[in-house]
């Protein structure tokens, strides 16, 4: 238990003295889409319900 509890202690003074992580966002998109509609052959349209709704974030290069 003291050896779990000095682990724990150590990882936390590792990540409070860390630098802060700058990284900026390049793009943001959002989508959001009619889910299971009627376009061609009407047999499986309407059998789920609700939109389909999609978040993305691009980041910057890091610049190595």
């Amino acid at each position: 238990m003291r050896g779990t509890a000095a682990g724990i202690a150590a990882f936390g003074a590792v990540m409070a003295l860390a630098p802060q992580a700058h990284a900026g966002i390049d793009e943001i998109h959002v989508g959001v889409m009619a889910h299971n509609i009627c376009v061609l052959d009407c047999k499986n349209a309407d059998k789920e319900d609700g939109p389909n709704v999609e978040f993305q974030v691009s980041f910057d290069s890091p610049g190595f």
